[in-house]
């Protein structure tokens, strides 16, 4: 799923590029949207809160990802996307990767599992959107991995157990409250062995508030995406945000093709996520924040742009 960011105090100091111990933050995520870099006031387009257009009725997660899938590819076009997708693979083989049978949750048009199949998994990528879905099994370069149609508090069965799954992206903020986030993770659980590792990453207080502060702007290869958070109430972590998403694609006649679509996300504090797990029958095996570029062990709330949890399925006895 499209990984909605908006950028944090670094990126308002004009940082650019990232410490080589990681990655440029640009690339924060899926078949995933990052606005780090290139970031504007809104008001550059003529497009301010007040002059957003009416808000629509509310649509499914299903319906929102229908609808952009065919200007996915265009609005995620970040630089050092690989190198995002790479931390998730580092995570796994810094806590004894159990298999190379890797599960990419989220998948979109398959971007990710490209990067996880190039660096030597045996990728299956499942997303809740047909038409996502199809357009990546419809790329060359996808042609040996497997895609499936499924939603991610009910995974479909699968022939055999994955060894680990990895979640980059906003999947798990789209879920209502605590018991949605136990269910899903059950669903994961389920499809994992004994002793899998599910990595997955979600944003922090920091990142939300940021969002909600004003709306921004980024400029890709082909693409302009305006970003506009709102909330009920000042945010508080643990609260819900509504994303307001404006894509605009650069057409081969020149012309540019406009997309709404608007994102509720939740926040999930780190008390709750781990809860959640041990309900779901994980084992947190740690947490990292990401700050200036580099992993970290523990996690700041308000000052990391991102956390990354490592989960582990317990091993069989007897």
């Amino acid at each position: 799923m499209i990984a909605i960011f908006i950028p944090g105090r670094e990126a308002k100091r004009g940082r650019s590029r990232m410490d080589h111990e990681h990655v440029d933050e640009r690339a924060s995520s899926v078949h995933h949207v990052s606005l780090w870099g290139n970031v504007e006031s809104s008001q550059a387009f003529g497009v301010g809160a007040a002059q957003m257009v009416e808000t629509p009725p509310v649509v499914s997660v299903l319906d929102t990802y229908e609808k952009l899938a065919e200007v996915y590819d265009a609005v995620t076009d970040v630089p050092g996307y690989s190198q995002w997708m790479k931390i998730f693979i580092d995570l796994i083989e810094a806590h004894d990767r159990p298999g190379d049978r890797l599960l990419d949750l989220g998948c979109g048009t398959g971007k990710s599992s490209v990067v996880f199949n190039d660096l030597g998994y045996q990728t299956t990528g499942v997303d809740i959107s047909p038409a996502m879905i199809k357009i990546a099994r419809e790329k060359k370069e996808m042609s040996s991995i497997d895609f499936v149609v499924g939603d991610l508090c009910d995974l479909p069965d699968f022939p055999e157990m994955f060894d680990a799954a990895t979640a980059a992206g906003e999947q798990f903020h789209y879920l209502d409250d605590a018991a949605a986030l136990r269910s899903a993770l059950r669903s994961v659980r389920s499809r994992l062995r004994p002793g899998g590792l599910l990595v997955f990453e979600l944003n922090t207080a920091g990142t939300f508030a940021t969002l909600c502060a004003a709306p921004a702007v980024r400029r890709g290869s082909g693409s302009v995406v305006v970003l506009d958070g709102t909330a009920s109430a000042p945010f508080a972590p643990g609260s819900c945000v509504e994303v307001a998403m404006d894509s605009f694609t650069e057409a081969t006649d020149g012309m540019w093709r406009h997309v709404e679509t608007r994102h509720p996300h939740r926040h999930f504090p780190h008390d709750e996520v781990a809860a959640a797990l041990s309900a779901s029958g994980f084992e947190l095996v740690t947490v990292y924040g990401i700050q200036g570029g580099k992993l970290h062990e523990g996690l700041d709330e308000q000052n990391d742009l991102k956390s990354f949890y490592v989960a582990r399925t317990p091993e069989a006895t007897g």
